[in-house]
């Protein structure tokens, strides 16, 4: 066969969804567990503790960049006599996923969080607020399924918030404004 091929998803988040964390096993296979993680169009296969906590700090940073600049709801898209069609994601990922949020601003209304080669666009706080439960579930139940510790989700956002103002810091007039990535996947 060939060499691989990158693939890159983008979708977009509107409104709050149930989210839904679950264990599942591969049959056929020696005992390896894996989170399948679900909340509004996307759906992540994790297959080890390191992509649970490099997404789940995506997310984390995507709070503290997006939740006071978002819409509470989306502006309605108009009706087309076509119909309309959206993307969703189903996602594996496997071991460290690089990570990069980006803030709402001019020529952008929507918070973008891109993990590997998944990039969802937030419209809207709901769909903020079912990926922060989501995600702040899957490192509860991570912890139990990989058998190693994950940080919890509020010492993910604690850490964001200390990136985010010591970056702030550092150039002034920028504060509230441009990217945090996860610079050393931690």
């Amino acid at each position: 066969m060939g060499g691989s091929w990158e693939l890159e998803l983008t979708v977009d988040a509107c409104g709050w969804s149930p989210p839904s964390v679950r264990m599942r096993r591969v049959s056929g296979e020696p005992v390896h567990p894996h989170l399948v993680i679900g909340a509004g169009p996307v759906t992540v296969y994790a297959l080890n503790a390191r992509a649970v906590t490099d997404l789940a700090s995506a997310w984390a940073a995507a709070h503290v960049r997006g939740s006071a600049v978002l819409p509470s709801t989306a502006p309605l898209r108009a009706a087309s006599r076509f119909g309309n069609a959206f993307p969703a994601a189903q996602v594996v990922l496997d071991g460290r996923q690089p990570w990069n949020v980006a803030a709402p601003g001019v020529g952008q209304p929507f918070l973008v969080v891109t993990a590997g080669a998944l990039t969802v666009r937030v419209h809207d706080r709901g769909a903020l607020d079912s990926q922060l439960q989501v995600w702040t579930e899957a490192s509860a139940v991570g912890a139990r399924v990989f058998g190693l510790p994950l940080p919890p989700f509020r010492d993910l956002v604690a850490r964001a918030e200390m990136m985010f103002y010591r970056d702030a810091d550092r150039e002034p007039g920028r504060a509230g404004r441009g990217r945090l990535a996860g610079r050393d996947g931690r």
